[in-house]
């Protein structure tokens, strides 16, 4: 059943995560199209905090929260860590590419090698050092024993890995 609609852009290539009944999610891409030529790709660079009714979880109360720092990305991993009180961000690109790594304006893509976490609490951005390699091309983090995880993706260059990523903040 559809649940509240999120009140920024539809986009893909974004990342998020619940903590508790909070739900925090971040960027992507969004498509721009035009009449007379082929549309565009463009980095959103929004944030979205809902707080999900605990008696109707279709029920999320949306809120605009101020944007991460830096630029926008794409294909980030995040999840929500309860130890931590918040939802993490790590990696990345803040160049949207194809399945090549290539960004949609011709250029490489590279990944981001820190790692953001937004308290739910404070609604405030900590800018966090993790110990691992930077990647990008995610589709979700885990955090398991102290530390977060991710698997494959795509290292610095466009390599596309089959390793498990562990991260520890």
């Amino acid at each position: 059943m559809q649940a509240t609609p999120t009140p920024g852009p539809g986009v893909f290539g974004h990342a998020g995560g619940i903590v508790d009944n909070t739900i925090v999610y971040c960027d992507g891409v969004a498509i721009e199209a035009h009449e007379n030529r082929r549309r565009d790709f463009v980095a959103v660079n929004n944030c979205y905090r809902g707080i999900i009714d605990e008696e109707d979880s279709r029920r999320i109360d949306w809120r605009v929260v101020d944007a991460h720092p830096g630029l926008p990305r794409y294909r980030m991993a995040a999840a929500g860590v309860g130890s931590m009180n918040g939802v993490v961000f790590v990696g990345g690109s803040n160049n949207p590419y194809n399945y090549s790594g290539i960004g949609y304006n011709g250029e490489p893509s590279e990944p981001e090698t820190d790692a953001m976490l937004f308290d739910v609490s404070s609604g405030e951005w900590q800018l966090i050092t993790v110990d691992g390699v930077a990647t990008m091309d995610h589709r979700g983090l885990v955090s398991f024993g102290g530390a977060l995880m991710t698997i494959g993706g795509m290292e610095p260059g466009q390599a596309v890995s089959n390793r498990v990523y562990r991260y520890v903040p």
